[in-house]
């Protein structure tokens, strides 16, 4: 049961840490365009 629970854990984290990542890249490329 515990096991489930810290797979959960993880797969929620790892979601957040993608989704910060992707959001930011996306800033970071919209920035980029934005000067050329």
């Amino acid at each position: 049961m515990k096991q489930i629970e810290k797979t959960i854990q993880y797969l929620i984290g790892s979601g957040m840490v993608s989704t910060i990542i992707y959001f930011q890249g996306h800033r970071y490329l919209f920035f980029l365009s934005f000067n050329l």
